[in-house]
């Protein structure tokens, strides 16, 4: 795989999925990065390297590597967000109040 195809954005969202899955602190730990650096980097103060994106990427699946860069992308194709990564209020409220219907997901 060619990690420099990769853009920045994908691998905060890939850092941030890692982060949710293991905790904090393990991912900190495979990083060897100190408190500090790993509030920088969930925070977008400096860039994932290609040697820090590797160590994240053996904590995924190829199916969960998948799914964390098509529902960007799926996003960005219904107009969740925006060509610039912003997100568009006005379809958003719309799809939770869709959403605010569905039984199912007001148990969840």
């Amino acid at each position: 795989m060619d990690l420099s195809k990769i853009s920045d954005e994908d691998r905060y969202r890939i850092l941030e999925y890692v982060v949710d899955k293991v905790g904090r602190d393990s991912v900190k730990s495979a990083l060897g990065v100190s408190r500090y650096t790993m509030w920088r980097l969930l925070n977008k103060k400096v860039g994932i390297d290609d040697n820090k994106l590797k160590i994240l990427l053996n904590f995924l699946t190829p199916q969960e590597f998948q799914n964390v860069l098509s529902s960007r992308k799926l996003l960005e194709g219904i107009g969740v967000i925006r060509k610039d990564g912003t997100v568009n209020y006005p379809v958003v409220m719309e799809i939770l109040k869709e959403a605010s219907r569905d039984e199912y997901l007001k148990q969840l």
